[in-house]
């Protein structure tokens, strides 16, 4: 629809480790193999891809009734009930319909540098009207900061806040989705070494004589001492197992997809803001 030809992340990922290296020499974003990216690397192609394809960075913003609508920006992506003030401040209740990214501890650092979640990672809370003074935020009777009448009109982002109950929300789903990536990864060795015995001319199947073929090939490589022959009986028997394991391992990763998905599902949250006292 954006009519987009291309996105480059191979560029913006060289200028970024040229950049890190005139700090660090030895830093780099890739694997030994200086091909594959690290996590790292892989969150910067990430960004980019968000960047480039104008992905909307908006997981929820959450704008309470103001008394001048017009002045007030439009409520995204959530729904707002129960809205309550009191000389005190203002309760409710908000179900947003998205989770806020939950960036891993190691890419905290990266993730600050590049801007990720004020430019990507947007859950905004905008609570307009409030008296001058300091109101103490707490959802689901969390304390997660304070903030001035000023910045909570402005609209202070709740991804920035690991303690919310949305953030943690989102934590446990990474925790099911990265164990059923790994089964999965583990997974596509079957298809890529059934794709390697046939370009090297040896049957497909799983039969014992197709093992038995294919398992002379590697012994005569590693004979004639060929370059990656000791690597490739590794990865043979790691197929071996994958391959007595696969219905299990299969089973695993697409409960754990459901479970994933179940936990990912929108909930709501009471939001209490309540003033501060001032400090003598």
């Amino acid at each position: 629809a954006r009519q987009l030809p291309f996105v480059d992340i191979f560029d913006p990922l060289m200028a970024l480790t040229r950049a890190r290296q005139q700090e660090d020499p030895a830093f780099t974003f890739f694997h030994s193999d200086r091909v594959h990216p690290m996590l790292s690397g892989n969150f910067v192609i990430a960004r980019e891809f968000l960047r480039q394809t104008h992905a909307s960075p908006t997981v929820a913003r959450i704008v309470l009734p103001s008394a001048n609508p017009e002045a007030a920006p439009t409520p995204e992506n959530c729904a707002i009930t129960a809205v309550t003030r009191t000389a005190q401040g203002v309760t409710f209740d908000c179900r947003e319909n998205a989770l806020p990214f939950p960036v891993p501890d190691e890419l905290a650092a990266l993730a600050d540098q590049l801007g990720f979640t004020d430019a990507f990672n947007r859950e905004l809370l905008v609570v307009p009207d409030l008296p001058a003074g300091r109101y103490a935020l707490a959802i689901d009777g969390a304390a997660i900061t304070t903030a001035s009448a000023g910045e909570l009109a402005a609209g202070i982002n709740l991804a920035a806040f690991p303690a919310t109950p949305q953030n943690a929300q989102a934590h446990a789903v990474g925790v099911l989705e990265r164990e059923r990536f790994a089964l999965a990864t583990r997974l596509r060795i079957l298809p890529q070494w059934r794709q390697f015995r046939a370009m090297n001319d040896c049957p497909t199947d799983d039969s014992p004589e197709a093992d038995a073929r294919f398992d002379a090939l590697l012994a005569s490589w590693q004979k004639e001492k060929r370059p990656l022959a000791d690597d490739f009986v590794r990865l043979n028997g790691e197929f071996k197992i994958t391959r007595a394991e696969a219905g299990a391992l299969r089973a695993r990763r697409d409960e754990l997809a459901r479970q994933a998905r179940a936990a990912a599902q929108p909930r709501s949250h009471h939001f209490t803001l309540t003033a501060v006292p001032a400090e003598d």
